[in-house]
């Protein structure tokens, strides 16, 4: 309302012409129309046989076009004429795609979300699809897929090692006691232990075939942590130049059922350094000072690939820890399994793995291999 009478507002890019909204690039009867969109400024009335492109008459379609409805489309993309050809008429003006539907090559596809990828006639995340691992087509025979890489049973044998964690290494789990097999808290270093501490028992089912023991938090914040050093692991700075992925993990679940435990609390956090201890990248669920909830009475598996990153990695720092969340005096938090550091597609650093690592003075002879070198 302008004025105290009623005004036709076309959205943008498009005018007013005769009381309706036009786009002066397309339409026939106010081809290439500016202004007022009235007398020399109202554009042109396109013949017969004629479209009108970028606000010209014209008597064909630019080169991969075609004329559909007064207008030119591509019939590899247009949602209206999606897959026509010829005359665009009958069977060949193509189909019309649904709500939530695009047109891609001609063919009516799902719009995907964000996060996943059209395969086929449906959308997809190719980080955990076995049918779709990693890419459109790329199947699992374990019907296992992490992080777009096939995983494989535990225990089972794989082309590049053991498999473990439903992860086929060839490296090994750097992190001291990270499944409290050792049966107490040896090879972390305690930063708080809330209420009554940290505790290993067995009480709920390991994630996967492996010890049963896992670690379990109180009412209040318990915290643990441990630093690797690559080179103290034993890996050689020619290695680790190659800036070889790294693999991290851990397992989270509630401690007790639904009924009676409805929630606990935890945090992972993770960091990649370099020789000063300065924080190259970084993986985190949640904080110590921001705790992420789980009410899941299945161990959920939280995990991260460090990728890609620009610096010689030096050393992991991993910790984590948790809290009960009905404050019940005793071990009733979250609790923690399998946690693990790998350094993918290298073997554990020994004396036959191939490369001069640990103390070497030659490829797996000298220091501390009894191979002398030659």
């Amino acid at each position: 309302c302008v004025d105290g009478a009623c005004t036709t507002s076309c959205p943008t890019g498009q005018l007013v012409c005769d009381g309706r909204c036009i786009d002066p690039e397309t339409d026939r009867s106010f081809c290439g129309a500016s202004g007022a969109c009235t007398g020399a400024d109202a554009g042109e009335t396109c013949l017969d046989g004629e479209v009108c492109v970028a606000g010209i008459c014209a008597t064909s379609c630019p080169a991969g076009q075609l004329v559909c409805g007064d207008r030119c489309i591509d019939p590899e993309t247009d949602r209206s004429f999606c897959g026509a050809s010829g005359a665009c008429t009958g069977a060949d003006a193509g189909e019309v795609c649904l709500d939530g539907e695009l047109c891609t090559a001609g063919v009516c596809v799902p719009n995907c979300s964000v996060g996943q990828t059209l395969c086929g006639d449906a959308c997809t995340n190719l980080d955990y699809d076995p049918a779709n691992c990693g890419r459109c087509g790329s199947t699992c025979p374990s019907g296992l897929c992490r992080l777009g890489v096939c995983a494989c049973v535990y225990g089972s044998d794989c082309e590049s090692g053991l498999c473990d964690d439903e992860l086929c290494v060839t490296g090994c789990n750097l992190l001291v006691n990270g499944s409290a097999q050792a049966g107490d808290t040896s090879g972390w270093t305690i930063l708080a232990s809330g209420g009554s501490g940290w505790a290993v028992e067995s009480w709920a089912p390991p994630p996967v075939e492996r010890d049963s023991h896992n670690f379990v938090t109180s009412y209040a914040l318990c915290r643990k942590s441990q630093l690797v050093s690559l080179a103290t692991a034993g890996y050689s700075a020619t290695q680790l130049e190659t800036h070889p992925d790294i693999y991290v993990c851990d397992y989270v679940r509630r401690r007790w059922d639904g009924i009676r435990d409805t929630m606990d609390y935890f945090y992972i956090d993770t960091q990649l350094q370099d020789s000063s201890g300065t924080a190259l990248e970084s993986w985190s669920v949640g904080s110590a000072t921001a705790l992420q909830s789980t009410d899941s009475d299945a161990w959920v598996l939280h995990e991260h690939t460090y990728t890609g990153y620009a610096e010689t990695p030096a050393a992991i720092h991993f910790e984590h820890g948790g809290r009960d969340g009905e404050g019940w005096a005793g071990h009733y938090g979250a609790k923690f399994d399998g946690a693990r550091v790998t350094v993918l597609g290298m073997p554990c650093p020994s004396c036959h793995d191939g490369f001069q690592n640990q103390d070497e003075t030659g490829i797996d002879c000298g220091g501390v291999c009894t191979t002398p070198c030659p």
